[in-house]
């Protein structure tokens, strides 16, 4: 679903709150004076679940590693009509833009972008667990408003930048032909390298998408900040791509559709393969090596990603 070019121009040096229903409809949560958030909570750091344990007689734990866990977040908007019939309509369409996808497995997320000062926006896929209820108001005349508490989960806890990268890694192309005046001795090779850089400004880790177009043989890419690889054993055909999908659960396809997660190479870190921010790796620069033989002018490999943030 893509999110570009929904921030209007007049909007620019405001702070927004925005929410995008999976059906990909936005629905903007502050819009003063007929739309207000008053409280929002869970936008800073999440849930943080440690892995421990204990030999005997030991007193406390040992913290052996940590997670993020699922964050809750919860906001709280009124809402203002100028009539019953609007408010019924209000209502009605808080719902349809809440409600989660239909005929879905698994359900589809929605996503909540906040556009910050500066221009920055920053967003939170999540699904939502309660809300609105439309309890009856509390004190003074409230016909033709409501004021409602909704409360999402955001199975993957962190923040992105909604605008995605890419940047395409290139391999020296071997010379075909001799060139004089020519250096002698002349070392002739079929392997084919280069350093690539990629600069990542985020503040959590990103496990990206991997694009490889053939062709080439013995594939690996190796990031040399954190010394992480990742590679074939399976030639890749001219004309031909494999995608590593390293969010979530891992996948390896080719272009055709066709499982390549055999073709994987035993030293290959699938799970663990990201790109790491500062200070992790200094000024966030992951420098990448590539390998591989049989190249041309068409091998290239594609890194797709969002800069990701702990939290706003």
């Amino acid at each position: 679903m893509s999110i570009s070019g929904l921030y209007p121009q007049h909007f620019k040096t405001e702070e927004k709150l925005v929410y995008i229903g999976a059906s990909g409809v936005t629905y903007p949560l502050h819009a003063p004076p007929w739309r207000v958030v008053l409280q929002e909570e869970g936008f800073g750091t999440p849930p943080i679940e440690y892995v421990v344990d204990r030999s005997p007689f030991q007193h406390g734990d040992t913290v052996r590693s940590f997670y993020l866990g699922p964050r809750p977040v919860q906001i709280v908007v009124l809402h203002n009509f100028c009539s019953r019939a609007e408010y019924w309509q209000g209502r009605n369409d808080l719902i349809n833009i809440l409600r989660p996808s239909i005929g879905e497995e698994p359900p589809r997320p929605g996503i909540l972008v906040y556009y910050m000062s500066g221009g920055k926006r920053r967003a939170l896929n999540v699904l939502l667990d309660s809300g609105p209820g439309f309890a009856p108001p509390e004190g003074g005349w409230r016909e033709w408003s409501f004021t409602e508490a909704l409360r999402f989960t955001a199975h993957d806890p962190v923040w992105y930048d909604p605008t995605r990268r890419s940047q395409t890694l290139m391999y020296v192309t071997p010379q075909t032909e001799l060139v004089f005046p020519a250096t002698f001795p002349i070392f002739f090779s079929e392997t084919a390298g280069l350093r690539n850089m990629v600069f990542y400004s985020g503040t959590w880790q990103e496990y990206p998408i991997i694009i490889v177009h053939g062709p080439v043989t013995g594939f690996t890419l190796t990031n040399l900040a954190t010394g992480m690889m990742l590679g074939l054993t399976e030639p890749v055909p001219a004309d031909y791509y494999v995608v590593f999908n390293l969010k979530g659960i891992k996948t390896v396809t080719g272009s055709d559709g066709a499982n390549w997660s055999n073709a994987v190479s035993p030293e290959s870190n699938l799970t663990s393969f990201a790109l790491v921010p500062s200070p992790a790796v200094p000024a966030g620069v992951n420098e990448f090596l590539l390998g591989g033989t049989g190249t041309d002018i068409r091998t290239r490999v594609v890194v797709e990603y969002f800069e990701r943030y702990m939290g706003i």
